[in-house]
């Protein structure tokens, strides 16, 4: 359990992965800002552009194992 993010990490973590689900499902820059509470929409677009040139590596064994059929 060493491995385990700490709880701020985590924190970035779920921050992280709603934006980038809530923006891969159509939202508008504008919703994901207002979502995050952020001071201003040039934030977010930054924000927005360093985690859609992130690739989730590891999706797949994730979904593995909490059972997902993707």
């Amino acid at each position: 359990m060493g491995n385990l993010p700490n709880k701020k990490d985590s924190n970035y973590i779920f921050r992280h992965t709603a934006a980038k689900l809530r923006r891969d499902t159509g939202e508008t820059v504008e919703d994901v800002s207002r979502f995050l509470d952020h001071s201003s929409l040039a934030v977010t677009t930054v924000y927005l552009r360093r985690l859609e040139g992130e690739q989730d590596k590891s999706w797949a064994k994730v979904a593995e194992a909490i059972g997902a059929n993707l």
